[in-house]
């Protein structure tokens, strides 16, 4: 990169030219680091996730319903199936 130096005979003009030229375009470099996030990017993680969540929870509730439910569980219970349900829906791709 090279350094300009500045007399006062330079007018505003000629500054902001050799500013403009000195340094990199900033909208330029952070576009090109800071990656975007779409549906597709998020999708496939969030699709894992979901998958393994559906195949792991009913390993939870089975005990519950093998050795009786109490009146205290039964909500529990109901939490566990309708996450083992969303999570069915939601992995179904993967």
């Amino acid at each position: 990169m090279e350094r300009s130096t500045v007399s006062t005979s330079d007018t505003p003009t000629t500054l902001v030219r050799t500013a403009t030229r000195a340094l990199p375009s900033l909208g330029a470099a952070t576009s090109e680091r800071v990656p975007t996030l779409d549906r597709t990017t998020l999708a496939a993680p969030v699709r894992a996730v979901a998958f393994w969540t559906a195949a792991l929870v009913p390993l939870v509730y089975l005990p519950l319903l093998a050795s009786g439910l109490t009146a205290q569980q039964i909500p529990t219970l109901l939490g566990l199936m309708t996450l083992n349900a969303v999570s069915l829906v939601v992995g179904h791709g993967h």
